[in-house]
C-alpha cells in the first residue's frame, strides 16, 4: 500500500492541473465562442498523454502513468491559458 501513496500525490497534483483548466475551457468554448480551439488543445492533450504514456510507463509503471496524467493536464492548462490570455489582452486594446 505504501507505494501507492506516491502514485496518489501525483495524480492529485494532476487534478489540480485538470480543474484549474476548466476555466479557460469554458472560456474558450462560451466567453470567445471558439469550441474548435478547445477541441484542438484536447486532442493536443490526448496525444501528449499517450506519448508520456509510451515513454513513462514501462520505466516507471503506475509511478510512469501518474507522472503522464499530471503531465498532460499541465500541458492543457498551459496552452489553454496562453490562448485565453492572449485574446483577453487583444479585447483589451
Amino acid at each position: 500500500y505504501e507505494g501507492s501513496a506516491v502514485v496518489m500525490q501525483i495524480l492529485a497534483l494532476g487534478f489540480i492541473f485538470f480543474f484549474a483548466s476548466t476555466i479557460p475551457s469554458s472560456l474558450i468554448i462560451y466567453y470567445f465562442g471558439r469550441p474548435n480551439i478547445s477541441f484542438y488543445v484536447t486532442a493536443m492533450h490526448y496525444l501528449s498523454f499517450f506519448i508520456l504514456l509510451i515513454v513513462l510507463v514501462p520505466k516507471r509503471q503506475a509511478v510512469g502513468g501518474a507522472w503522464a496524467f499530471t503531465l498532460s493536464e499541465l500541458i492543457s492548462l498551459a496552452f489553454m491559458s496562453i490562448y485565453v490570455l492572449s485574446h483577453l489582452k487583444k479585447d483589451e486594446s
